[in-house]
């Protein structure tokens, strides 16, 4: 898939990898790809709407390029494999491909977006930002064109069933589709680096919980390398000479830390293991990249009023408080100091909170007791 490839100049990392192309190959191999998908029969092409093979994937690359011609081929491509999919399909028959692919229903969504696509290089981040985004009551500000029911009056109340019904089936088919997309990025056939900074980039709108939940492997491989780096240069005692991640790897765990949004903070009680990996983002204050800064300064940008409030228990809230205020401490940089203090500033805290994290500083400061069936203790 040629199309996939960088045409930034600039592009050092596919540079290095030989990746790099012409937009004009680019476009050409669009134009291929666009005939290849015309002439395929139904059964290849329902194999293509599969969550494991990265076509759609990879189409949604070139559908946010900075250059019209790219995105416009890459436009026609998801046409032609919309129209290769549905034409001539009896409704019953598609009925059942479009609860069989998920996919499906984001072309469906996508060919309804043509101007907005076309005409603007993160025309495709503001598409999906609308499909994933909620209005004040709690409804989505896109919806699916083939699960979208007329409007319904308030006395049909058969019809209102349906509606509901509509609704959560939507839901489904949105975490099916993220699902699906994160299977180029975390899947056992993983795409090149520079593709999965462009996917994360494209979702960067996408605030849905199993987001976070699929891309929690990705994450603490990124961390892992992070705090070797660190422990590395503790243990050779050296001044900072290097940066943990590259350029492009720094960029990917940016995007990553993002997305600890409000809308998923209710959901980290449920799940330790991501609640535990963004407390420990608070620990790292070593800078990612010229261009990033540390993981700890990420992560408490993410520290906004509504996601504080959005964590439901005090173990929760205190968790936060204590990590920020350990970050205040021991970090050396004034910077970083300065914007957790202005986060902790802005957190509603609560008396019940304040008083668990008093109480755990004062069992921190209470002396050990000596087992006495451990022999005589020396005094220090």
């Amino acid at each position: 898939m040629i199309w996939t490839a960088p045409t930034d100049t600039n592009n050092t990392e596919g540079a290095s990898n030989g990746l790099l192309i012409t937009e004009v190959t680019q476009v050409r191999a669009l134009r291929i790809a666009r005939a290849y998908l015309h002439s395929l029969d139904h059964e290849a092409t329902i194999a293509m709407l599969s969550a494991y093979c990265p076509v759609v994937s990879s189409l949604l690359l070139p559908l946010s390029s900075p250059n019209t011609l790219i995105r416009k081929g890459a436009y026609h491509c998801i046409e032609a494999l919309y129209s290769s999919a549905t034409v001539s399909q009896p409704e019953d028959k598609l009925t059942q491909i479009y609860s069989s692919c998920p996919l499906l229903h984001l072309l469906d969504y996508l060919t309804t977006c043509k101007v907005s696509i076309a005409t603007d290089p993160i025309g495709l981040q503001l598409v999906l930002q609308s499909l994933y985004s909620s209005t004040e009551d709690g409804n989505r500000r896109g919806t699916f064109p083939r699960l979208a029911p007329p409007d319904v009056p308030p006395s049909a109340k058969k019809r209102r069933g349906k509606k509901a019904e509509s609704l959560e089936e939507g839901e489904r088919v949105r975490e099916a589709i993220v699902e699906s997309l994160l299977l180029m990025i975390v899947g056992l056939e993983r795409g090149p680096l520079y593709m999965i900074n462009q996917l994360l980039n494209i979702l960067s709108g996408v605030d849905i919980k199993c987001k976070l939940s699929g891309l929690l492997k990705l994450m603490k491989e990124l961390i892992q390398k992070v705090k070797e780096h660190d422990e590395h240069t503790m243990d050779t005692n050296k001044e900072f000479s290097s940066y943990p991640l590259s350029p492009i790897e720094s960029h990917c765990v940016q995007s990553l830390v993002q997305c600890y949004t409000p809308v998923v903070a209710s959901w980290l009680e449920t799940d330790p293991d991501a609640f535990e990996v963004f407390l420990s983002l608070l620990s790292s204050s070593i800078s990612l990249s010229p261009t990033v800064p540390s993981l700890a300064a990420l992560a408490v940008n993410q520290i906004t009023p509504q996601f504080y409030s959005s964590l439901s228990t005090v173990q929760s809230q205190q968790s936060i408080l204590h990590s920020v205020l350990s970050l205040m401490i021991v970090s050396s940089s004034s910077g970083l100091t300065l914007t957790a203090k202005q986060c902790l500033q802005q957190l509603p805290l609560s008396s019940e909170v304040l008083i668990a994290e008093l109480l755990l500083e004062e069992d921190k400061l209470k002396p050990k007791e000596i087992d006495s069936s451990a022999g005589p203790a020396t005094k220090k």
